[in-house]
């Protein structure tokens, strides 16, 4: 259950911080918590056999990485 929950205040956290215009869409912050978050709570999902949730999770973590590694290497 700790997993879950901080899985979810990372993507909370990345949410928050942008609303408020303190991390742009595309910085490292919101990327790497996005992705650290739904890959932890797709894992979980996948676990409990929750499939409308791994999707959901999965694809999330699947964009933030492909996100985080295109403005890497656009670097």
């Amino acid at each position: 259950m700790l997993v879950q929950i901080s899985a979810a205040l990372c993507i909370l956290a990345a949410f928050t911080l942008n609303q408020l215009g303190k991390a742009d869409q595309k910085s490292l912050g919101y990327l790497v918590l996005n992705a650290a978050g739904s890959g932890a709570l797709s894992e979980i999902a996948v676990a409990q056999h929750q499939w409308g949730f791994t999707m959901l999770e999965g694809v999330w973590c699947v964009v933030s990485l492909v996100s985080l590694l295109h403005s890497r290497v656009g670097r």
